[in-house]
């Protein structure tokens, strides 16, 4: 993974949370759709070992 591709994932994981905290009356507005369970939590993880792969 390039650091292009990395700082993607990372803007995206940014957005999804800030839009998680937001609050929406309509119930299909956007910010009412969550993506699967502890995803981005993963995601992070993810990101997380392969910056330690690549320092190493």
């Amino acid at each position: 993974m390039n650091e292009e591709t990395r700082g993607a994932l990372e803007r995206v994981i940014k957005e999804v949370k800030e839009k998680r905290e937001a609050r929406c009356l309509n119930i299909d507005c956007v910010v009412n759709h969550r993506i699967g369970g502890n995803d981005i939590q993963l995601v992070e993880g993810w990101l997380d070992e392969t910056k330690k792969e690549i320092e190493e």
